[in-house]
């Protein structure tokens, strides 16, 4: 190790797992320093998945309550006849089970690992630094903390009002009637966690990068825009 490396390292703050997640809310700056000397990536990201099943096995009943009236909507709009309906709808809440927690399970841990690498691309081939895939995994699943901390927020709601569709942003002010537009899928995007998330994601990977965040941000939104657009027009054009 160089002297370069070993003054970087002194320097770099050396805070634990519950730190780091604190501070992914209140200092991300400095957590993202801590993850970029070293990125811990595994633990954290066994956690969120665990959360996710957490939150998966809380919301089931109202998981399985939205899946069946919107396929059973979807049904009916097609005119199939109600006792094919029915068959299709029982089946559906049989089979929703382990099903559903090894979807869970596998979509989380994809969405780590397939966000990392977009992070990456970002900032070695378009912004043209040399940061690691260990950093953008670290960087990237502490940011899933803010999401996922948000969606055990909201699980009170989700319960009480018996729905999923429950979250903190501009579609809110839509009338109910435009909830399968493609305006109201976009909207509902413009979320406060999904905001806070962005925010601390971009100065992570600006601080593991070694740059501006104002150079890194654009990115970050432009990427996020096109997913919270084709999210929208497959949930519009599906009924999801």
């Amino acid at each position: 190790m160089n002297e370069t490396e070993l003054t970087e390292n002194a320097e770099s703050p050396q805070i634990g797992l519950l730190s780091r997640i604190v501070g992914t809310f209140t200092s991300p700056g400095r957590t993202a320093e801590a993850i970029g000397a070293k990125p811990n990536w595994l633990v954290p990201a066994i956690i969120i998945i665990l959360l996710m099943l957490l939150f998966t096995y809380l919301a089931k009943p109202v998981i399985v309550q939205d899946t069946v009236t919107r396929i059973q909507q979807m049904m009916e709009n097609k005119g199939v006849p109600q006792d094919q309906i029915d068959t299709v709808l029982n089946r559906i809440e049989s089979s929703m089970g382990v099903r559903m927690f090894a979807g869970v399970t596998a979509t989380t841990a994809f969405g780590i690992f397939i966000w990392a690498a977009i992070w990456l691309f970002i900032s070695n081939i378009i912004l043209g630094v040399q940061a690691s895939y260990a950093q953008m995994l670290g960087i990237n699943v502490y940011r899933y903390f803010i999401t996922t901390i948000g969606l055990l927020i909201k699980l009170p709601i989700m319960l009480s009002k018996q729905t999923m569709n429950v979250h903190f942003s501009l579609a809110t002010f839509l009338p109910d009637d435009q909830k399968t537009t493609f305006l109201y899928k976009m909207l509902m995007q413009v979320e406060l966690f999904n905001i806070w998330a962005i925010v601390v994601l971009s100065i992570g990977i600006a601080v593991v990068s070694k740059l501006d965040t104002k150079k890194v941000w654009p990115w970050v939104v432009l990427v996020y825009v096109v997913w919270y657009v084709v999210q929208a027009a497959l949930g519009s054009l599906f009924g999801g």
